[in-house]
């Protein structure tokens, strides 16, 4: 797929185009970080770094294992179970229900049991947070816990005589923990902040159900999961704790509300020798391809160009992304529209 990524700085003032140092517009491995570095990073008059300017965040220390933390996990594993439980059954489940056509309306967790595989956790890795440099005395720091989950899981729902089962998941993201700012007095740790950087990659395989009633689960519970995720811990929504009362000392507003460093101007041009998924009976096959890109908490979805491999996508498919953090990804899915599901052709 083509894309062209532009970025522009927080004031909009001015566009850094990645695409243009020599690199073919196909590039889609584009870094973002070196982006908004050249967006955020001021001048004055006589060349030095203005107070404005963001310093980046620098790795300090990585413990590529964490094999000291697998213990507490095991002991915490039952209670996580239970408590996602809770979530599944209040949150997630009336709002599958809302989505599922009339006959699946019904639909409930009838049993949910993560597996006693429990999740791996490392390395983590310690940084000096990324700060203004106005704010450097109280630069925080942060711990980044890469976690994946992979395991044989029983989660069955049930509606009338319908019996649908997810028997395995995948969960992979890095959990950010940052202890911000740092303070010269008491309690030295003026705020906790939690949250995933980008998205956790989440995949869950179906079993036990009708195709259509596979189909139409599969494409509708992920994506309510993948939502509820990204509303709560991927950025800019991050889970707070102010530590000192004083609100001069310590802003909850910068805690609870990370502001943007810019704007990601994203555009689809087009894309070529797509898979075919479509069958037809006396031509090629074909499909019907859109674009799902993620950043942060957002999600765009390009329009579809019918019966094609070789998609061209209208000048107006133009969507503008807000960044948090340097270190933020943009995730590029295409995906084949279907009347009953949406196939993923790659990312």
């Amino acid at each position: 797929a083509r894309l062209v990524v532009r970025m522009f700085s927080s004031c909009l003032s001015a566009c850094r185009d990645p695409l243009r140092r020599g690199h073919d517009d196909e590039e889609l491995d584009f870094n973002v970080e070196e982006c908004v570095d050249e967006c955020d990073t001021e001048t004055d008059d006589e060349g030095s770094v203005s107070k404005g300017a963001i310093i980046p965040r620098a790795r300090l220390a990585c413990d590529e294992d964490a094999a000291w933390l697998r213990p507490v996990i095991e002991h915490l594993w039952p209670k996580v179970n239970d408590a996602l439980h809770k979530i599944m059954k209040q949150t997630v489940e009336p709002k599958m229900q809302e989505k599922l056509p009339g006959p699946m309306k019904g639909l409930s967790f009838s049993s949910f049991t993560l597996g006693s595989a429990v999740p791996s956790v490392g390395p983590i890795e310690a940084w000096s947070a990324p700060c203004h440099r106005q704010d450097e005395a109280r630069r925080g720091l942060e711990l980044h816990f890469h976690i994946k989950m992979e395991s044989e899981v029983d989660v069955e729902l049930t509606a009338g005589s319908l019996v649908a089962g997810v028997n395995h998941c995948r969960l992979e993201g890095t959990l950010v923990i940052r202890f911000d700012p740092l303070l010269e007095q008491s309690p030295i740790i003026g705020g906790l902040v939690f949250y995933f950087l980008d998205p956790p990659v989440l995949d869950l395989s179906f079993a036990g159900v009708a195709e259509l009633a596979d189909s139409t689960i599969e494409g509708v519970l992920p994506n309510i999961i993948e939502s509820l995720i990204a509303r709560k811990l991927v950025l800019p929504n991050v889970v707070h704790k102010r530590m000192v009362d004083d609100e001069a000392i310590v802003d909850t507003a910068i805690l609870r509300d990370p502001k943007p460093l810019g704007v990601l101007r994203v555009t689809a041009l087009e894309a070529n020798q797509l898979m075919g998924n479509d069958f037809h009976l006396f031509a090629k096959a074909t499909s019907d391809p859109y674009l799902r890109l993620r950043l942060a908490s957002d999600v765009w979805t390009s329009s579809t160009v019918y019966e094609t491999c070789d998609p061209k996508w209208p000048e107006t498919d133009v969507h503008d992304f807000l960044v948090y953090d340097a270190a933020q990804r943009l995730q590029i899915e295409v995906y084949d529209w279907g009347q009953v599901r949406d196939e993923l052709i790659g990312r």
